[in-house]
């Protein structure tokens, strides 16, 4: 099964190529905006022999590039999302693209599944009391205003996954991580602390540095 992996460059989609191949998934075809990060995934495949890695040029903004990216794929996972920018980019690059990108997956012919990299950020955690379990029934965000324009965008663009399987019928898993780190990457999210002049400064009940 041939496996589309958008925003393959960036920090998440290199981990998701490098664990597909690990898995044995060898047939990947990934999508880049700017075709000089395709050398980190090159590196990735010098360690997986067997892997068979297709480079596809295109930017999701564009409905007419998407179509022969998607072409003969099984599965799409859509990990490309904007991390910043100004509130119009960021929702162009989240929302916008995928639309554009739905509308590819529901022109193939081809039954397929749709994995989505949301974001932790979507759920309506703020409306929850203090202890509450957070699980795969939390809802939505329902006051999106009130959060930052990333949480914002990423909401919108999980709702537009969620219209179009309901209206399209394809097999859609949906993943809401949280803080990302490891290789390749910062040690610890700002959330923990603050890396300055050399040290780490962990800001908590206790500030110490490391």
């Amino acid at each position: 099964m041939k496996i589309l992996v958008t925003g393959a460059g960036g920090f998440l989609g290199k981990a998701i190529v490098e664990r597909l191949l690990a898995h044995g998934q060898t047939d990947i075809r990934c999508m880049l905006r700017d075709p000089s990060k395709a050398g980190g995934l090159e590196a990735i495949a010098a360690r997986h022999p067997q892997a068979q890695l297709e480079f596809v040029r295109a930017n999701l903004r564009n409905l007419v590039e998407i179509a022969p990216a998607v072409a003969d794929c099984g599965m799409v996972i859509h990990a490309a999302a904007a991390l910043k920018g100004s509130p119009a980019e960021m929702f162009m690059d989240s929302v916008v693209a995928s639309r554009n990108l739905l509308e590819a997956v529901v022109n193939e012919l081809r039954p397929m599944r749709v994995v989505l990299v949301s974001s932790f950020g979507a759920m309506g955690v703020p409306e929850l009391p203090r202890g509450a379990m957070v699980d795969e029934n939390t809802p939505l965000e329902q006051h999106p205003e009130r959060r930052d324009v990333y949480s914002h965008a990423k909401l919108r663009q999980e709702q537009l996954f969620w219209e179009y399987s309901a209206k399209y019928g394809f097999d859609l898993v949906v993943l809401r991580p949280g803080v990302i780190y490891g290789p390749g990457g910062g040690h610890f999210s700002n959330r923990v602390g603050l890396s300055l002049f050399g040290r780490f400064l962990h800001l908590g009940g206790k500030i110490c540095f490391l």
